[in-house]
């Protein structure tokens, strides 16, 4: 940001209070004063959050097109990486990143442009991180360690969401075999665990990788978990979940990626201790991408989980002979303030 009388103090100022909207235009007018384009960009901002409209949202991106200095080189001016920003009063509050196999082009240092695109002013708010596909040339099959290794020495102040291995980000389709091994110890010795353990700020985190390990929390952790991996690992998934217990988590997701592995039910006890409602006392919305059967659908029905949830989400499930009765007929489910079963 650059030096002015009063704009350092203002910054300091925004960072303690970033919710007070009114400090955004009072920076604003400064930041105008000192020909810094995010002045302008903070004005037209908060006139499309009062009134949006074309012009204004033509006006923010012509700005954010024009002005190369808003954003971080090191990311948006990579060919070999794609990234998108979104914004919120001159800040970049979600920021997405994967990799491009570009001809001719050598692959990316990502961890290298991350580290210094978080150093830079628009970065200063960021809120949710999202990182697609990690070409195999840096780490070997999708390895996260070291960007995870990056993030526990950052710590960026206001991140609350991280997603690893969001592969729907640009590229939908993946060879099961280049999924990350995020959970694994690795050449890195980096797990979601040790993640959790040491940042109690982190509220959301998803991982779409091959396996998960058990492990413990030491904080309450986050309230939202979501963890897609190969069908085939979903017990290990489950098995992991229940390692530990989530006093803080409201939402869990769970999918096995039924084209990873050829088809895999899963044993009621890896089911079990989720379903106890043990492990995760504030759960209120459960959404499962599996294989279940009858048995495990009246397990699940007649749970102490199920009377804690507002929200059961079976979209992704497949359902088995004599499943889907188990649970249209069960009046438990008509308690729940949603149920979202699959299309026949």
């Amino acid at each position: 940001m650059p030096a002015g009388p009063d704009i350092h103090s203002l910054f300091q100022r925004l960072l303690e209070h970033p919710e007070d909207d009114e400090l955004y235009l009072v920076c604003a007018d400064c930041l105008q004063q000192l020909e810094d384009p995010r002045g302008e960009l903070i004005l037209v901002q908060h006139l499309l959050e009062q009134t949006w409209s074309v012009d204004l949202f033509r006006a923010q991106q012509a700005l954010v097109e024009r002005r190369q200095e808003l954003l971080p080189a090191e990311l948006f001016g990579n060919r070999a990486l794609r990234a998108v920003a979104e914004w919120r009063l001159g800040f970049v509050r979600t920021l997405r990143v994967r990799d491009y196999t570009v001809p001719g082009v050598e692959p990316p240092d990502i961890v290298s442009a991350v580290a210094r695109a978080l150093e830079h002013p628009s970065m200063a708010l960021l809120e949710r991180l999202c990182f697609g596909s990690v070409a195999p040339g840096n780490f070997g099959h999708e390895d996260f360690g070291p960007l995870l290794e990056l993030l526990l020495s950052r710590k960026p102040r206001f991140l609350r969401s991280l997603s690893l291995g969001d592969f729907h980000f640009g590229r939908e389709t993946r060879d099961g075999d280049e999924w990350g091994h995020l959970a694994s110890a690795g050449a890195h010795g980096v797990n979601p665990w040790r993640l959790l353990r040491n940042w109690p700020g982190l509220e959301e985190l998803s991982v779409e990788t091959v396996r998960v390990t058990a492990g413990t929390l030491a904080t309450p952790g986050p309230r939202w978990l979501r963890i897609a991996t190969r069908r085939g690992c979903c017990a290990d998934a489950l098995d992991a979940i229940s390692s530990t217990t989530w006093p803080a988590l409201e939402r869990l997701e769970l999918f096995g990626i039924r084209w990873a592995t050829p088809d895999d039910a899963l044993s009621s006890r890896h089911l079990e201790p989720l379903f106890s409602g043990e492990v995760t006392p504030a759960l209120t919305h459960l959404g499962l991408g599996l294989v279940l059967s009858a048995s495990q659908c009246e397990a699940l029905v007649a749970s102490p989980l199920l009377r804690q949830l507002k929200t059961l989400d079976l979209a992704h499930t497949e359902l088995r002979q004599g499943a889907r009765g188990a649970l249209e007929d069960s009046a438990a489910l008509a308690k729940l303030e949603r149920l979202i079963l699959p299309r026949r």
